[in-house]
């Protein structure tokens, strides 16, 4: 049922609605794994710099949920997640900024290889001044 929601995900005028629920779906296991093996993860890779604030915040929170667990967090990693969310920014106030600060977070909770790749994306530096 989430492959209606990832081909959602590439049309400009249904993108927030999809990742919205999405971010539901992608808070249990079983939906993390459903959006993984969906494909939806280049598409909300790609919406975290959308033009559409809501629809990139929606985006930061799905991924957020993603990086929940080691399938999620490795689709993240080979579709460019890290890199993505320093790109987007790390630094700020606004919810947007803090799911991706939550994201690079849960990240970092994988093993050494998902570190090192939150490292190279340069996404630990903006977090430390966080602190």
């Amino acid at each position: 049922p989430v492959t209606p929601l990832v081909e959602a995900l590439n049309n400009a005028k249904s993108a927030g609605a999809a990742c919205c629920a999405l971010a539901c779906v992608a808070s249990d296991t079983p939906g993390r794994a459903a959006l993984v093996e969906a494909k939806g993860v280049p598409a909300l890779v790609a919406l975290l710099e959308d033009d559409d604030a809501k629809c990139a915040c929606a985006a930061a929170q799905v991924i957020r949920n993603l990086a929940c667990d080691d399938k999620g967090r490795r689709a993240l990693l080979i579709n460019g997640g890290a890199a993505a969310l320093s790109a987007a920014g790390l630094e700020g106030d606004d919810e947007a900024t803090q799911l991706r600060v939550e994201a690079i977070a849960n990240l970092c909770l994988g093993d050494a290889a998902d570190r090192a790749a939150a490292v190279n994306a340069k996404c630990i530096r903006p977090l430390a001044k966080r602190a």
